[in-house]
């Protein structure tokens, strides 16, 4: 019986250097972020502070839209026209790839000065794209617009907005 009680005292003694120990370590954390040379490694938001942060560019994969998507953004939709899928020839804004054509045509939300380019480099034979539609305030691309991908990088140009 006097076991089983010195088994519970080395527990709590045991949760009560834990504790001690963490509310030292926090002291100790608080302590460090006074100092500015380990606050700036120490803190995420100051690593960032004064930096402007395109989601687009960090989640490109976002400007996918559906096929029932109705914005008041900017949109284009691309098709290809000579084959019915291909899932390595892929859109390209900015230089990032955004989809691919495995469904055949692609509606991507896009925004001023934004570069579209689709990537062929994968196929030897020619790719032939067509710009099917482009929301109201799209200047350029025009809609009708033809792409012709040789094995290679096309660029289809910048965006311009209304």
């Amino acid at each position: 019986m006097m076991n089983f009680f010195s088994f519970f005292k080395w527990i709590e003694r045991f949760l009560i250097a834990c504790t001690v120990l963490s509310f030292a370590l926090l002291i100790l954390g608080q302590f460090m972020m006074i100092i500015n040379p380990v606050d700036f490694y120490m803190n995420f938001a100051e690593k960032i502070e004064g930096k402007t942060v395109n989601f687009y560019e960090e989640f490109p994969e976002m400007r996918v839209a559906s096929q029932n998507f109705q914005s008041v953004f900017a949109t284009i939709t691309i098709r290809l026209e000579n084959f019915s899928s291909l899932e390595k020839a892929v859109l390209l804004i900015n230089g990032k790839e955004v989809a691919d054509f495995r469904k055949k045509q692609v509606t991507v939300k896009v925004s001023q000065g934004d570069v579209l380019a689709i990537d062929g480099t994968y196929y030897v034979h020619d790719l032939t794209f067509k710009v099917v539609s482009v929301s109201e305030n799209v200047r350029q691309p025009k809609k009708g617009q033809i792409v012709n991908v040789s094995g290679d990088v096309v660029v289809i140009g910048p965006v311009e907005l209304k």
